[in-house]
């Protein structure tokens, strides 16, 4: 029978292999002992599957998720749930149950879990269906200098050696270590092809999450934003250790409303009147917006906006009260509304005071309450303010 004075000493003779245990009996009695311990109930889980105790393991995984979720270690949850829709399928709804809980996270452990929490529903699911998983062992060699950096590899837990051979002889360089929510891959950009300067060894036992390059640009593809998500991650991993926070906030969670708006593109030459056209979101943050283009105004040439300047107008249906937000193009995508072509935009908003912010956020929620009734995406711009007799008139904010 195991015995240890700590969980700790329990997780290190267990994931070294020094100690096995002797049955599901005593992997029971340890799950009792140490009900609230994430590192202990996961590796009793991985024991129960081994085992083909399937609806232990199933439980095991469970309490994994929700432990690891309630101290914002998002990326072990997540791995653990991985483990758990290996044996039994997941259903639409855990896919929505995981959004929920990342969306109610106010802070997260890590950069990774940070950039999980802020991705939409679509972005969440696309991205882990795409996720492989990878156990390794001690000594063993991850990646070696020289090949090609083909993938994006995120550590769940061990410790992992980072070394950089001098050029032109066989010693050894600089020596990082890359433990639990640090991640490699990313030396070169996303959408250029390169070769690794550097060695990933496995110090002990680690676990690791892996994503191709060629599946994130095709996800990138589908779902521009997730750019921002991976550029972020890079700004990240060229911190000091020193200076890097122990905790992420989010600033704010995404308001999924459908409001009517109206945009003014600016030309880079300042002597030229800015575009102007009509839309819709419902996908509204502090941070920014994806605006849906209404199809009246379809032909606006989106492939040459990216980077603009762009001041949007959200107000009520009359435009009685309004408040114009700056921003610029970051994204735009092609898409349709009920058959008819159109496109989408994102809109990256320039920084304001939080006072501002907090009085936005609160009047764009009250937008979406008051047009909810009024306003689809099957329905124009135009179509609706033939609606409003009150004559239009507008006040900044």
């Amino acid at each position: 029978m195991l015995k240890y004075q700590t969980a700790a000493g329990l997780i290190r003779g267990l994931t070294s292999g020094a100690v096995t245990l002797a049955g599901i009996e005593e992997c029971d009695r340890l799950l009792a002992e140490y009900p609230d311990n994430p590192r202990v109930t996961r590796l009793m889980a991985d024991f129960l599957k081994k085992e083909r105790s399937y609806i232990k393991a199933g439980r095991a995984y469970r309490a994994t998720y929700r432990l690891f979720m309630a101290e914002g270690e998002t990326l072990q949850a997540l791995a653990a749930l991985l483990e758990l829709w290996d044996i039994f399928t997941p259903a639409p709804r855990d896919y929505r149950s995981l959004h929920s809980h990342l969306r109610r996270k106010k802070s997260h452990n890590s950069a990774i879990s940070e950039c999980f929490a802020t991705m939409s529903y679509p972005e969440l699911r696309a991205t882990i269906s795409r996720l492989e998983k990878i156990r390794v062992k001690a000594e063993e060699v991850i990646h070696e200098a020289g090949e090609s950096e083909d993938a994006l590899y995120f550590v769940i837990s061990g410790e992992l050696v980072k070394s950089s051979p001098e050029a032109g002889s066989d010693e050894t360089g600089e020596i990082r270590f890359l433990k639990a929510n640090n991640h490699f891959g990313d030396d070169h950009s996303f959408e250029k092809r390169g070769t690794a300067t550097y060695r990933i060894t496995a110090a002990g036992a680690a676990e690791l999450l892996k994503i191709s390059k060629d599946d994130f640009r095709v996800l990138c593809g589908e779902y521009p934003e997730l750019k921002l998500g991976a550029r972020k991650l890079i700004k990240y991993q060229q911190i000091p250790e020193e200076e890097k926070p122990d905790k992420f906030f989010r600033k704010t969670s995404r308001r999924h409303l459908t409001i009517p708006l109206s945009l003014d593109i600016f030309d880079p030459d300042p002597g030229l009147s800015p575009l102007a056209a009509k839309g819709f979101s419902s996908d509204i943050s502090l941070g920014g917006a994806c605006v849906i283009v209404d199809p009246k105004y379809r032909d606006i040439p989106v492939e040459d906006l990216l980077d603009r300047k762009i001041r949007l107008r959200i107000g009520l249906p009359d435009e009685s009260i309004a408040v114009s937000i700056m921003g610029r193009i970051s994204w735009f995508k092609e898409t349709e509304i009920k058959g008819r072509q159109t496109c989408a935009i994102g809109v990256q908003f320039q920084k304001t005071p939080p006072r501002l912010q907090a009085s936005m956020i609160v009047f764009v929620t009250a937008l979406g309450s008051i047009n909810s009734s009024a306003t689809n995406y099957y329905l124009s711009q135009d179509e609706i303010e033939t609606r409003v007799s009150k004559p239009a008139q507008q006040v900044n904010g």
